[in-house]
């Protein structure tokens, strides 16, 4: 279980062990009543003063205490070892707090490390900034308040997913997600995109959680994040995205909308210019190439082309090509030398020995 630690206040060494085992056995003595010598430390926001907080403590013995600043409930503990285990997301805390209520998480306000205010058109910076980069994320809908969190431990490439349509498109079919339909319903440019946090890619989850309990995100529908990173699918569960892909087309309305998505500012060469090194490159390593394949070459041919019939005189044989060119190649003449003949003549005999004719469609 999770815990809070913006709701408390955190203070170190009481003088007593038996005032610990007389409050935890709820015994009539008030906490709040008992002081501490100023050598006592206290730590208002437990959040904000972690790193105080076990930098002082370090190889330390003594007597803390938890004090909930929303409910005034405390819980008294002691250590002989380290101070860090209520900061960490395994350990197990024996103290609950209750504090799922909407009004105080809506009064909750944290400083994202960066906002961008429009996310349409900060869209080019929003991908700039963030790559390479793991952090937690937020989208805050800036007509109704409503907010979603999630983490990544590749920034730009999660975020560039809520840009592309056909993502959002296959995720809808799949799945519901009231981020997805948000946007799609009220646009991009009604949406505040924030980075709350970077962090490294080991710890987005932790982070990501804690931001989720602290904040309440009415967009989120699972209140525990999770990630399937570093998973592989079976064969199995291969073979069946793959039949389940098959035959997928977008719809014209989803068509149109990746098509405007991808003009002006939102398609990713907007306002670049090559340098002529760099056309230079693209143009060498065209050379030579041949951008149909020979498969697709003949298809065309038989659709297109001419077909030519060519009798063997000597051995009656007859065969059929699909155009003049392949005619030409098996007579062993030119292309050109056929073409020329076929203008005068629509059957005519060559080199003695085969008779060429057009079969009529």
């Amino acid at each position: 279980m999770k815990i809070n630690k913006t709701f408390f206040t955190y203070l170190i060494k009481y003088r007593s062990f038996s005032i610990l085992h007389k409050l935890n056995k709820n015994q009539n003595i008030d906490p709040n009543k008992l002081s501490c010598s100023n050598s006592c430390p206290k730590y208002q926001n437990a959040d904000v003063n972690k790193s105080k907080i076990l930098k002082e403590n370090r190889n330390k013995v003594g007597i803390y205490r938890w004090v909930n600043n929303i409910n005034n409930k405390t819980y008294i503990g002691s250590s002989v070892t380290k101070c860090n285990a209520y900061f960490s997301t395994c350990s197990k805390l024996n103290f609950v707090i209750n504090n799922n209520s909407s009004t105080e998480a809506s009064n909750i306000s944290v400083s994202p490390e960066v906002k961008y205010p429009d996310a349409y058109l900060n869209k080019t910076m929003i991908l700039k900034d963030n790559k390479n980069k793991a952090g937690i994320y937020r989208w805050v809908n800036k007509v109704n308040g409503n907010t979603y969190i999630g983490s990544s431990t590749n920034l730009r490439y999660r975020l560039s997913q809520y840009y592309r349509l056909s993502y959002i498109d296959s995720q809808l079919s799949k799945s519901k997600s009231r981020i997805l339909c948000a946007l799609l319903k009220y646009g991009y440019t009604n949406f505040q995109l924030e980075i709350l946090e970077y962090c490294t890619a080991e710890n987005s989850l932790n982070r990501e959680q804690y931001y989720i309990d602290l904040l309440k995100p009415e967009y989120n529908i699972n209140p525990v994040s999770i990630s399937r990173f570093g998973t592989k699918h079976s064969i199995e569960s291969r073979e069946k995205m793959s039949k389940s892909a098959q035959g997928r087309k977008h719809s014209e309305q989803t068509k149109d909308l990746i098509s405007h998505l991808s003009k002006g500012i939102n398609n990713p060469n907007f306002g670049k210019t090559q340098s002529k090194e760099t056309k230079a490159l693209i143009s060498a390593a065209r050379l030579g190439k041949s951008f149909i394949s020979e498969l697709a070459k003949a298809k065309m041919s038989e659709n297109n082309g001419t077909a030519i019939r060519v009798l063997n005189i000597t051995t009656n044989e007859t065969y059929i090509y699909p155009s003049i060119k392949k005619a030409a190649e098996a007579i062993g003449i030119s292309q050109p030398a056929l073409s020329l003949r076929f203008k005068t003549k629509s059957s005519f005999i060559v080199k003695k020995l085969y008779q060429v004719e057009k079969v009529k469609k």
